[in-house]
C-alpha cells in the first residue's frame, strides 16, 4: 500500500494476528471481520515461528500481537517480529496499562497497543487505520517540485508533494484521533509547532531551489529523531508540527526540543553552499494545556508567538501565564484602538513661560485619555499603555496630526502667530513612509 497516504474503504488490509490464546484469536477476527467499510485480509498465528514463517511469504499492512506470551516474556515477540519485518507497523494488546512497559515500547518502536478489554469493532478498526497511515506517512519520500509548483501544493490525500508530510487538515485528524487515543488510556501527550525563520533571506540569497532543500531536509530530518508512535507534518508555510504521544513525565519535553533543535541548527548542503536557519518552537501539553485539538493548536500557538518575540530564546512551552499576558494585551489593544476611533483622547496645549522675559514662548502638546472607567490617564501612560498594545505609531501619529491642526488653528485665528509647539515623540516615527505626507 505505498504511494497514497490516505486509505480508501476501497483498499484491502493485511493484517498479521499473533495471538496464542484461541479464544481470544477467534474474538479478534470477529470484531475485525464486523467491518463493513473495510476489506480485510488476516492472516492469524499461534506461535512466533509461523508468524516468522508467513513474514517471509507475504507481506503486511499491520502486525496485531500479544504483548505477553507463554514463552516469551515481556515486549520479546515484539523484537522478535521486528527484527524480521522490518518497518512493519506493530500495535501490542495488553492486559493492564503497566506505564514502564507502554512508554518501554514506544521508545523502542510500537507504533500503538491497546487494552485488551476496551477493544471492539469500531476502535480496533479505528486504531488500525490511522497506526497504517502513521507508517506510511513516515515512508513517503519528500521530492523536490518544479518552481512553477513551489506554491502550496497539496495532494489529494491531504499531504504535502514536497515534504511528504501530512498538511493541516489531515494532520488536525491525526491530532484529533490521538487526543482521544491519550484521553482513553490517561496518557500525556504533547503538540509541537516549528517555525523556520530566514528562509526568505535564504531564497534572495540562494533562490527558492535552496528553499525547497531545506524544507526537504528538515522534514527527513524530523522523521528520523521521532518515535514511530509519533507524527510530524507540515502545518502551514514554513512551519512544521508534531504529536509527541505516551510522554512519561512533562520534563521529557525538554528533552524532545533540545533534540530538535539540535537537529535542525546543522546547516544544509546545498550544491556548493551551507544553508543556515533558525528555529523558533512553541509546545503546549494535553492535558495540561487543552483538552481538545482546537484548544490545543491555540495554545501553541501562543507559546510560538511568545518565543519568536524573545530574541534569547529559541522555544516556548506553553502556560497560563504567557496567555494571561496575552490576552491582557488584547484587552489593552482593544481600549487603545476603541479610544482612537471614539475620540476620547484629548490634546491640551500647556504653556511655556519665560520668567526672564515674562511671557508665553511655547506650548507643550499634552495627552490626556478621558477613559469612562478610570480617572483622566495621562501621556506617559497612554503612550506605555499603546506600545503595549503595538499601537504607538497610529496614536504617535494621531498626536502629531492633531498638534499640526491645533497649531492651525490658532494661525487662522491670528493667535500667537509666533508661537511653537512642543512634541515628545520618538525619532522612529520620521522613519515611517507616511510622515511626511501627514506634516
Amino acid at each position: 500500500m505505498t504511494g497514497n497516504a490516505r486509505m480508501s474503504s476501497g483498499d484491502r488490509l493485511r493484517i498479521l494476528l499473533v495471538e496464542q490464546n484461541p479464544v481470544e484469536s477467534k474474538l479478534l477476527q470477529e470484531l475485525l471481520q464486523d467491518s463493513e467499510q473495510q476489506k480485510l485480509d488476516i492472516c492469524a498465528v499461534t506461535t512466533l515461528h509461523d508468524a516468522i514463517a508467513q513474514i517471509k511469504q507475504q507481506s503486511f499492512d499491520v502486525a496485531l500481537i500479544d504483548a505477553v506470551s507463554r514463552d516469551i516474556q515481556h515486549l520479546g515477540l515484539f523484537h522478535a517480529i521486528k527484527a524480521k519485518a522490518g518497518d512493519l507497523p506493530i500495535i501490542i494488546l495488553i492486559e493492564t496499562l503497566d506505564q514502564s512497559l507502554l512508554h518501554k515500547a514506544m521508545d523502542e518502536g510500537v507504533q500503538d497497543y491497546m487494552l485488551k478489554r476496551e477493544v471492539d469493532s469500531r476502535n480496533l478498526l479505528t486504531t488500525i487505520r490511522h497506526v497504517v497511515l502513521r507508517a506510511q506517512l513516515k515512508r513517503l519520500p519528500g521530492k523536490p517540485r518544479p518552481a512553477a509548483a513551489v506554491s502550496k501544493a497539496w495532494t489529494k490525500e491531504g499531504v504535502d508533494e514536497l515534504t511528504g508530510l501530512p498538511g493541516q487538515a489531515l494532520f488536525v485528524e491525526c491530532l484529533e484521533y490521538e487526543i482521544k487515543r491519550a484521553r482513553r488510556y490517561g496518557q500525556l501527550m504533547a503538540l509541537m509547532f516549528i517555525h523556520i525563520d530566514g528562509l526568505d533571506a535564504v531564497s534572495a540569497q540562494a533562490g527558492e531551489e535552496a528553499v525547497e532543500a531545506i524544507l526537504l531536509a528538515y522534514s527527513e530530518r524530523l522523521k528520523n529523531i521521532l518515535r514511530a508512535s509519533d507524527t510530524s507534518g507540515f502545518y502551514a508555510e514554513n512551519e512544521f508540527s508534531c504529536i509527541l504521544n505516551d510522554l512519561s513525565d512533562e520534563s521529557d519535553v525538554h528533552i524532545i526540543i533540545s533534540k530538535v533543535e539540535t537537529t535542525l541548527s546543522a546547516p544544509v548542503s546545498f550544491r556548493s553552499q551551507r544553508l543556515q536557519t533558525r528555529v523558533k518552537i512553541g509546545l503546549a501539553l494535553y492535558p495540561g494545556d487543552s483538552e481538545d485539538a482546537q484548544g490545543l493548536i491555540q495554545c501553541v500557538t501562543t507559546a510560538l508567538s511568545s518565543a519568536q518575540r524573545e530574541m534569547d530564546s529559541n522555544s516556548k512551552v506553553f502556560n497560563s501565564r504567557v496567555r494571561m499576558q496575552d490576552l491582557e494585551r488584547f484587552k489593552v489593544a482593544d481600549a487603545v484602538r476603541f479610544a482612537l476611533e471614539k475620540n476620547e483622547l484629548q490634546l491640551y496645549l500647556q504653556p511655556v513661560l519665560d520668567l526672564a522675559q515674562k511671557k508665553v514662548v511655547a506650548a507643550e502638546a499634552m495627552l490626556r485619555w478621558q477613559h469612562p472607567d478610570y480617572t483622566e490617564i495621562g501621556s506617559r501612560d497612554i503612550l506605555f499603555l499603546a506600545e503595549l498594545a503595538g499601537l504607538i505609531q497610529p496614536v504617535e501619529e494621531w498626536l502629531l496630526r492633531q498638534a499640526c491642526l491645533q497649531h492651525r488653528r490658532m494661525q487662522q485665528q491670528q493667535q500667537q502667530m509666533d508661537l511653537k509647539i512642543r512634541l515628545h515623540l520618538p525619532s522612529g516615527i520620521f522613519r515611517n513612509s507616511g510622515c511626511p505626507t501627514l506634516l
